[in-house]
């Protein structure tokens, strides 16, 4: 991956992610490319989506929940949704992208 500065960043393919939102709760990401260097990833929208999980988005805040269970909660910032985590791979922070 290029960057605007012109450095190379590795991209790696992971089979399976596990982000603790809560301490009760787990969201499970699969089949997902990450770029370990960086301090802010990007999630996929529609891949949430496609993998069963709900996303409503109103006022500035989002709310991510799968199975009718609540499992995080997000907000709009500089013009991206931002979802904060307990931990995260190198404990970057993480966007979604629809």
């Amino acid at each position: 991956m290029s960057l605007t500065d012109d450095s190379t960043r590795e991209i790696r393919e992971n089979e399976r992610i596990d982000l603790k939102m809560t301490p009760e709760k787990i969201l499970t990401l699969q089949g997902i490319l990450h770029v370990p260097t960086l301090r802010r990833n990007l999630i996929s929208e529609s891949s949430l989506l496609r993998a069963d999980y709900r996303i409503v988005k109103e006022s500035n805040k989002f709310v991510i929940s799968k199975s009718n269970i609540f499992i995080r909660k997000g907000f709009v910032s500089d013009g991206l949704f931002h979802l904060n985590v307990l931990n995260s791979p190198n404990n970057e922070k993480l966007f979604m992208l629809p």
